[in-house]
């Protein structure tokens, strides 16, 4: 008896809408199927229908703490006890209909681990397969998962931990919207519109150290053209402007782009400097991304296309090119995205700074370097990281080191996830750690069919 009353509850709770009225029906549900399972007559099948409703309670409340993973995993085990113990191929057809039944909620909660797991992730190195398979189709979990043909509560329990994610984590927001572009005449596009539109509202509910592009920039800059002398008209054109030019900008980022930028953005989040300082923030923030653009641009261009890119390939006289050929590349391309970019400024930290930026009262200066003898990212930081920070004595501990890398690879580049890494310094005597992002940019290369030539001729 006590099991047909928390399986009336439960079907009660995928009938019903509203969220708290499904919330309360799988209460009672859990009650009951809790007495069942201590009654001498209890029935197995409680087990599992128990762990399934614990499942759907414990991914609408709370933090992403893992214990979904723990609940699936008693799932597994408990579908596989019940189909050896209890099951043959002389059962009659409603037992076997029951088993189909719990088989379906098994696959709901193996599909709410995979998403949980997606969740916890930055953004995702798949993401048509993450937002197909698993964001979409648990979003409206009753049309698709629970084989019902409307929507109904289920949903409503599980959407706020999708939609919270999205906005609180710049990678998958950008993955979003960029396979929402792509795939806008999909039968599930509604419903990743619908997730876009609920994640943004949600964005101002958390801290700026979560959001790389999210909308306090708009804000700022609707803010910076309002108060300008413009008329109405031309401060219109010019916002949707500006809008227009990063919306394609950050859509026609990479996957292995926007990891990089966001697996620098997680580690700074916590430095001082960076937490506390709107302004450094900001300027940290410009210099990385555009930074990285710049990286993305000298692994793809050519030298017949761009002539000044020379310096990055091997020279027919074998001589090494000088870092100043790629401190004044960088600096030409970074003061057309980033204003008041300078050179070679003098009267900083006691020394001459190779490329300086400045945003209100705050400044960051990028180190230049090359290396042709090891260019590992623990070489670099020893050699040269006390010089790169040493710039930042009296501004933001946050840095830069880009390294025109020479070192023997064949004349083959390195993949862009390969060439950034940021870490902590904290200098003897201080107690406050420094921060920097080093950026490898690979030097003495070959053209692909060079490389060709050298392989075969080394057999």
């Amino acid at each position: 008896m006590y099991f047909e009353l928390g399986m009336s509850c439960l079907s009660k709770a995928l009938t019903s809408i509203e969220s708290n009225a499904v919330a309360a029906e799988l209460q009672d549900a859990r009650f009951w199927f809790n007495k069942s399972l201590a009654s001498p007559l209890g029935r197995p099948d409680s087990t599992l229908f128990l762990l399934c409703t614990e499942v759907l309670t414990e991914f609408s409340v709370g933090e992403l703490n893992g214990s979904v993973e723990s609940l699936a995993n008693q799932i597994d085990n408990s579908v596989r006890d019940l189909i050896i113990s209890h099951r043959s191929k002389f059962d009659p057809p409603w037992l076997r209909a029951r088993t189909f039944e719990v088989l379906l909620w098994e696959q709901l909660s193996q599909a709410l681990r995979g998403l949980e797991n997606e969740l916890l992730e930055p953004s995702w190195y798949e993401p048509a397969v993450v937002i197909e398979q698993f964001l979409l189709p648990i979003y409206s979990a009753s049309r698709t998962i629970l084989k019902l043909n409307q929507l109904g509560g289920i949903e409503s329990l599980v959407r706020p931990r999708i939609e919270g994610s999205l906005a609180a984590v710049a990678g998958q927001a950008h993955l979003m919207r960029k396979w929402f572009c792509q795939n806008q005449f999909s039968e599930i596009a509604n419903d990743a519109k619908h997730l876009l539109e609920q994640a943004d509202k949600l964005v101002s509910k958390y801290s700026d150290d979560q959001i790389l592009f999210g909308k306090q920039s708009n804000g700022l800059i609707e803010s910076l053209i309002t108060n300008s002398n413009l008329t109405a008209n031309h401060k219109s054109l010019i916002i949707n402007a500006i809008y227009d030019a990063f919306e394609v900008h950050m859509t026609n980022l990479t996957n292995a782009e926007t990891m990089v930028i966001e697996t620098c953005l997680l580690a700074v989040a916590s430095q001082s400097d960076y937490h506390k300082s709107k302004d450094s923030k900001q300027l940290f923030n410009a210099i990385l991304l555009w930074t990285i653009t710049f990286l993305h641009a000298r692994l793809e261009m050519t030298v017949r296309d761009e002539p000044a890119i020379a310096y990055l390939f091997k020279r027919a006289d074998g001589n090494l090119a000088k870092e100043d050929d790629l401190q004044s590349d960088y600096k030409k391309f970074m003061e057309s995205n980033v204003a008041g970019t300078k050179i070679e400024v003098m009267n900083v930290g006691g020394g001459r700074a190779d490329v300086y930026f400045q945003f209100s009262a705050e400044r960051i200066v990028v180190e230049v370097k090359r290396d042709s003898k090891d260019c590992s990212f623990d070489a670099l930081e020893k050699a040269y990281s006390s010089q790169a920070m040493d710039y930042q004595n009296i501004s933001a501990r946050l840095g830069f080191l880009l390294v025109l890398d020479q070192t023997d690879r064949d004349g083959a580049a390195m993949h862009i996830s390969e060439l950034v890494k940021s870490v902590e310094l904290i200098r003897k005597g201080e107690t406050q750690p420094r921060f920097l992002v080093i950026i490898k940019v690979p030097g003495e290369r070959l053209r692909p069919s060079e490389q060709t030539k050298l392989a075969k001729k080394k057999g």
